[in-house]
């Protein structure tokens, strides 16, 4: 067994610094310096695989602060190797995280979008504002608090209204970033 795995290594060698050696520029992890959002994040699962695929911030979000709390527990357990970013007394529900892993529980991604940006005005509005002048110091703030990974993984299911979790999703984009939806439903609709 021990001999199949190290040739498994020699035919696929990992060079992101987990087997010993140092990654290099050309090799660095597949999300490096991203600013990711993990909706209904619950017990942290994935929030860790994106810090741990090195993301620079990862926030994840959950209408529930019980499965949050275990998320913690899960993520910070001595060993874990993950950074928790503590609040600073500033207030629970900070997401400009610069560097490891914040969880939020009890609110949902409608209640993040409201209450962190403010969108007042249409989305199309808010992208067509940044393209037109990316280098304003107004633009560059609301750039610095949106995302460049959204995830919405396995919940869009459970939602009593799913547009407005993808509304509330897309408006936490930064303009070039990606949104990821999955549902196990197989429905017609979850075909659309």
């Amino acid at each position: 067994l021990q001999q199949q795995q190290q040739q498994q290594q020699q035919q696929h060698p990992r060079h992101d610094g987990h087997n010993g050696t140092p990654a290099s520029p050309s090799s660095l992890p597949l999300l490096h310096g991203k600013r990711v959002l993990d909706i209904g994040c619950g017990g942290g699962l994935l929030t860790e695989s994106m810090a741990r695929l090195g993301a620079s911030s990862v926030v994840g979000v959950d209408a529930s602060s019980h499965v949050v709390e275990v998320a913690k527990r899960h993520s910070f357990h001595s060993g874990s190797g993950l950074r928790s970013c503590d609040d600073d007394g500033d207030g629970e529900n900070d997401t400009t995280v610069e560097d490891g892993i914040r969880y939020i529980g009890g609110m949902t991604v409608e209640e993040l979008a409201n209450h962190h940006w403010h969108y007042s005005q249409p989305q199309r509005q808010r992208r067509r504002r940044l393209s037109e002048n990316p280098s304003s110091e107004t633009n560059n703030r609301d750039n610095h608090e949106l995302f460049d990974v959204v995830t919405a993984l396995e919940i869009i299911e459970h939602v009593p209204d799913p547009t407005s979790l993808l509304r509330s999703a897309v408006s936490l984009l930064r303009p070039d970033g990606i949104l990821f939806v999955s549902t196990i439903n197989r429905t017609w609709k979850s075909y659309g």
